[in-house]
């Protein structure tokens, strides 16, 4: 446990995927987008504190949530998430289907950094 120094690899993470709403309007997507996650077995939260979206972003990686998947107006019109690799810093958006699998994938893997 100490080798990792808190960035653990996604399969031990305790929060994997952290989901932050862009502004309260999509809150009900970010917790459509959570129960898809936890349904296919991974560990997601929605941040729906009253803190602003830069500190709930800074919040998750503090807190070394593996991925912060960001939910906006796009990400609802597309059917998508914005993620973010903390440990990476790699950004990119993919569709909410596709990223499940992906992270799912990489789970099953047992891959160590």
């Amino acid at each position: 446990m100490e080798q990792f120094a808190g960035d653990f690899p996604l399969r031990l993470a305790p929060e994997q995927i952290r989901i932050v709403p862009v502004a309260d309007a999509f809150s009900d997507y970010a917790h459509i987008v959570q129960k898809q996650m936890q349904a296919a077995g991974l560990r997601a939260k929605v941040d729906d504190s009253d803190d602003s979206f830069s500190k709930k972003v800074r919040n998750a990686e503090v807190e070394k949530a593996y991925y912060v998947a960001i939910v906006g107006e796009k990400e609802v019109n597309d059917k998508a998430v914005s993620i973010r690799n903390v440990r990476t810093k790699e950004q990119y958006t993919a569709n909410v289907h596709e990223f499940i699998k992906q992270a799912v994938e990489l789970y099953k893997s047992r891959k160590l950094p």
